[in-house]
């Protein structure tokens, strides 16, 4: 129970830097990405890349994949079903945001095909080539003894 527990606060904390990497990157060659300075540094007194939303997702991903090996989804499905639970979170996100800050930490309004700005088509494009990449290195680690045991949280 206690080495579960370990790999599912690593998995929070190495998703939760990685997406904030992401968004300092996106933000800095696209413009926009989530609201980082304003809400994250307020929220969580932290200077430093990390944000919880991408932790939550990464171990919502990791579930995700668990339940895909015991039905052996193919890695074709897999990348369309990762898309689609990470906008599905990306949505449940906003919505709270909205309910508890009173606020959206992201805005899609001016994407093509958005709900409310908070999730968008352009955006779905991305995550389902988001999911892709994961599920390549899920299957790279579900493949290897040692760390499948470490991807396997429930």
């Amino acid at each position: 129970m206690k080495k579960r527990l370990f790999n599912c606060l690593l998995i929070f904390f190495i998703f939760s830097f990685l997406g904030a990497v992401i968004e300092f990157c996106f933000g800095s060659l696209f413009g926009g990405g989530i609201f980082y300075d304003k809400t994250i540094y307020i929220l969580f007194n932290i200077k430093i890349p990390f944000i919880p939303i991408y932790g939550l997702g990464g171990i919502l991903l990791v579930l995700v994949g668990n339940f895909l090996d015991k039905k052996r989804i193919s890695l074709w499905c897999r990348g369309l079903i990762n898309g689609i639970v990470v906008t599905l979170f990306e949505l449940l996100g906003g919505v709270i945001s909205l309910i508890v800050l009173n606020r959206n930490l992201w805005d899609y309004s001016n994407h093509f095909l958005n709900l409310n700005g908070m999730i968008s088509f352009p955006m779905f494009v991305l995550w389902i080539m988001g999911g892709y990449i994961f599920s390549f290195i899920y299957l790279g680690f579900a493949g290897n003894k040692k760390l499948k045991k470490f991807i396997q949280i429930l």
